[in-house]
């Protein structure tokens, strides 16, 4: 069965419903609000831990660490698949563990003003017990790839992004490091987010040896192809 299409006005009626309602099964059934089931759990979350959707911005945390495990691993392959991303409007994310965004590329300036604008920058809080659901946030929460589109967010700061994100894990423990996220400025180009991932083998060994006890590049690379694979089943 494909996923529910609603208009922003419907999903915005959707989440309002049941904030005022509350999560109750009694006060709204499950699935009765007509939005995927990913979200409809994250939206959940977010209304039982009380966070507001009409928050005005991202809480800063603190400035990033260069030193980072995850980032010095990590860096050298995000840096590549934003070049081969540029020119397609696309922003690539790296968040930690808590949901700190520990890195932002982008190439477009009025894609930075924009995401500025959203404070999806270094040092801010996208974990979704701060903001609700979005992709670094619920990826992390649920453990799993999820993908985000305009009013689906539970924040309405970030209702103008599409995003696709998953988890990064350790090879050895399965623990989630943090994760890592694609957003584009429209819902339809959700599609196009997953596709030209790059298949660079030794770029990808290089950085996972910069930091052996974060070995999480290869498994992650599989998670986004798998990812891929699903996308353009569904040709969102």
């Amino acid at each position: 069965m494909a996923d529910p299409v609603l208009t922003p006005r419907q999903l915005r009626s959707a989440r309002e419903r049941l904030i005022d309602r509350g999560v109750t099964d009694a006060s709204v059934p499950p699935s009765s609000i007509g939005v995927r089931p990913a979200i409809e759990r994250s939206w959940r979350r977010a209304v039982a831990q009380h966070i507001a959707a009409d928050a005005a911005a991202a809480r800063f945390v603190n400035a990033i660490n260069a030193d980072d495990p995850l980032l010095r691993a990590a860096a050298p392959v995000v840096e590549h698949w934003q070049d081969c991303l540029s020119g397609m409007h696309v922003a690539t994310f790296l968040s930690d563990r808590n949901g700190q965004i520990v890195a932002r590329r982008v190439s477009d300036r009025g894609d930075m003003r924009r995401l500025d604008q959203a404070f999806a920058a270094e040092g801010f809080d996208f974990s979704e017990s701060s903001l609700g659901t979005n992709g670094l946030g619920t990826a992390i929460e649920d453990r799993v790839p999820v993908f985000v589109r305009g009013g689906e967010h539970f924040s309405e700061s970030l209702e103008s992004l599409a995003c696709a994100g998953a988890p990064i894990r350790d090879l050895g423990t399965g623990q989630v490091l943090g994760s890592i996220d694609r957003h584009v400025n429209n819902d339809r180009a959700v599609r196009h987010i997953f596709q030209h991932v790059p298949r660079d083998e030794p770029r990808r060994r290089r950085a996972r040896d910069q930091h052996r006890a974060h070995d999480q590049i290869g498994l992650r690379h599989r998670i986004v192809n798998h990812v891929s694979a699903r996308g353009e089943r569904r040709n969102l």
